[in-house]
């Protein structure tokens, strides 16, 4: 079985890929497109994880590179350097 959803560089749910699903999917074009990415903020909220200062600003730098448009952290009151 063909799995659009998994490759060795990325993973998304298979339901997706369900025709029932994706024939709902109505998308502007790819230029008007804005991604907002939550890894930095919602990464850290499972138990015994945390990134490092230096983790998130390599993480922040590939979102930027690879197009990200807006990069959500958490709140300055609970980072730690």
């Amino acid at each position: 079985m063909k799995t659009p959803w998994k490759t060795e560089k990325w993973f998304t749910s298979p339901w997706n890929f369900e025709q029932e699903v994706a024939s709902g999917f109505q998308f502007p074009p790819a230029n008007q497109i804005k991604i907002h990415d939550i890894t930095l903020r919602d990464g850290e909220q499972q138990a015994r994880y945390f990134y490092t200062f230096e983790d998130k600003i390599r993480i922040a730098k590939a979102l930027a590179d690879a197009g990200v448009h807006r990069i959500e952290s958490r709140d300055a009151g609970g980072f730690e350097k």
